[in-house]
């Protein structure tokens, strides 16, 4: 839980391009997907990037996403920390 983006792995130089094709990936990605992404890594229920596409645990985490906003909590780097925090 405390790497956000378990998939960068390999060694330097020979897999520099494709850590960091999965950087560029995740920054490429709209605000609203990556604070998706960013809670549902943290709760563990994703694990890797490509399981944005799973369509039933996007769809969990994104249900979480709203209920945060309607009670004014938003997807901040403070929460995110603490969440991460629960699992160290």
């Amino acid at each position: 839980m405390i790497n956000l983006l378990p998939e960068i792995n390999g060694r330097l130089p020979d897999d520099k391009e494709k850590m960091l094709a999965v950087v560029a990936r995740f920054q490429s990605l709209p605000a609203r997907e990556r604070d998706n992404y960013k809670l549902g890594r943290r709760l563990g229920i994703y694990n890797i990037l490509n399981d944005l596409d799973d369509a039933v645990r996007h769809r969990q985490v994104a249900q979480m996403v709203e209920e945060m906003g309607k009670h004014g909590q938003g997807i901040n780097d403070e929460l995110l920390f603490e969440l991460m925090e629960r699992y160290v």
